[in-house]
């Protein structure tokens, strides 16, 4: 390919990938962060108003947080090692490895 079609060609196809790419993993990740958001404010919600409105007694609420805590940390910590690598679907794509090496490639 000559010059100017090899640039045709990054702007026509491979630039549009690698952008959906990226638009692929923000979405994945805001939607990650908020889903954990959400479980964390529901389950402290939980044991609040059930210590506020007098139905969990204190050790009640605190043998609920232990018991429920393991499952409850192991389920955050899954979401955080979530939001830290790309999605399946990023991997599947052809271009992914284009896309690695430009978030990798540094300035000389």
């Amino acid at each position: 390919l000559s010059s100017a079609e090899m640039s045709q060609l990054i702007d026509d196809v491979i630039r549009p990938e690698i952008h959906n790419i990226e638009n692929t993993i923000k979405n994945t990740k805001r939607l990650l962060v908020g889903s954990l958001k959400r479980d964390i404010t529901v389950g402290a919600g939980y044991i609040a108003i059930g210590l506020f409105s007098g139905f969990l007694s204190p050790q009640a609420a605190a043998l609920i947080t232990t018991l429920g805590g393991y499952k409850f940390a192991s389920s955050i910590v899954e979401r955080v090692i979530q939001i830290k690598r790309d999605p399946p679907e990023v991997l599947e794509s052809p271009y992914y490895f284009l896309w690695k090496v430009k978030k990798t490639k540094r300035p000389i």
